[in-house]
């Protein structure tokens, strides 16, 4: 399988966020796309700048962010529906940076690197990456020496490229990743009023990835939006939970996949349940399938991860508050106790039937379990 990155950048590197114009967020940006789609977003790009740039270029910061902008912007982003991709991005949140900046700067080249290796080049056999020009220097320098030196091996079956390049006269396409640079960076950095940034975030959700730099960034813009019950300390345990995991196993691609997800659309929406249907969306726009979801989420739970469910909502979440862990355990009470009243039931049936001849829940194996039942009928609940 072949894939073309786009890559570019929103905001600076420029730690002084107190200064006027420097934002308080470096996010980058790509747009991954098959090469068998490659001509279907040529031809998507021609349209959007032909319908709604006058067949000049696409350029986010020239999209106003007053209503006829946001309008534009939401119908750019249903035109880009029209051809297979995904979104990645990475978040920087300068104000939890405390050093002179250049472990920073080491730190983040580093990280992306990584990134890289996981995004990347285990799931494609040629890859193509092209990095708009103007940009970060140091960070284009050191990450094309890093290609050079690790993943750039030619052979008679990969030609692998790494490109820099102007996104007017060389690669137009890499406008479509400053398009979606633009509405990530605006979003995190608090360009949109609520209903832009919701109407905005409901679009690209379901194809958009997120990893944050440092690792225990904690956006709580939108949590502080909500007239609800938002406990920092409860979200800061569940958050760790998953962060916890990733750092640590590295080979459960699609649980670690999963947790990304829920960490996205938690500092997205702390509130919002996700679906089975949106869980398998987003894991199959980067080339995962899997059955139930439910499987994978109770293989997490074993791990440790706080994940929670509520028996009056769909779907999953990381919890932000004691009233969504109170309504899990309620799910769980409504599921377990019945179910162990019911083995009572049927397992006195026997008993009184065959005159205690099957008396299967005497068996040693089954102690734990019947010591369950015995309670449960005990306190008869």
């Amino acid at each position: 399988m072949i894939a073309h990155i786009f890559v570019d950048e929103y905001g600076t590197p420029n730690l002084e966020i107190n200064k006027r114009g420097v934002e308080p967020y470096f996010i980058y940006t790509g747009l991954i796309i098959e090469d068998n789609e490659i001509q279907n977003a040529r031809n998507v790009h021609n349209q959007i700048i032909s319908k709604y740039f006058q067949n000049t270029h696409l350029k986010s910061s020239n999209i106003k962010n007053d209503d006829r902008g946001h309008v534009k912007r939401l119908n750019i982003i249903d035109e880009l529906q029209n051809f297979q991709h995904y979104v990645t991005a990475l978040i920087v949140d300068k104000s939890k940076i405390t050093s002179d900046g250049l472990t920073y700067k080491q730190s983040f080249i580093k990280f992306f690197n990584n990134l890289f290796d996981k995004q990347f080049f285990s799931k494609y056999d040629e890859f193509h990456i092209h990095l708009d020009k103007i940009g970060w220097k140091e960070f284009q320098e050191s990450l094309e020496s890093y290609m050079q030196k690790r993943r750039f091996v030619k052979d008679l079956f990969a030609n692998n490229t790494f490109e820099l390049q102007d996104d007017i006269k060389e690669e137009p396409l890499i406008q479509l990743s400053d398009f979606y640079a633009g509405c990530i960076g605006k979003y995190y950095c608090g360009k949109f009023d609520k209903g832009q940034a919701d109407a905005i975030n409901n679009k690209i959700r379901k194809y958009l990835f997120i990893d944050w730099f440092p690792i225990e960034y904690i956006n709580y813009f939108v949590a502080n939006l909500f007239k609800t019950d938002f406990c920092e300390q409860i979200f800061n345990i569940a958050v760790k939970t998953a962060n916890d995991f990733l750092n640590s196993n590295d080979n459960y691609e699609t649980s670690s996949e999963i947790i990304k997800i829920f960490l996205q659309e938690s500092h997205n929406n702390p509130f919002r349940h996700i679906s089975s249907k949106e869980i398998k969306q987003k894991l199959k726009s980067k080339g995962l399938t899997i059955g139930d979801p439910i499987t994978e989420i109770a293989k997490l739970r074993d791990k440790g991860v706080f994940i929670v469910s509520s028996s009056n909502k769909k779907g999953y979440k990381l919890p932000c508050n004691e009233n969504e862990i109170a309504e899990y355990y309620d799910r769980l009470q409504s599921n377990i106790i019945p179910q162990l009243k019911r083995g009572n039931t049927l397992h006195r049936v026997l008993i009184e039937q065959s005159v205690n001849k099957y008396n299967i829940l005497g068996n040693e194996k089954y102690s734990l379990l019947l010591s369950l039942i015995n309670n449960v009928v005990d306190n008869k609940k």
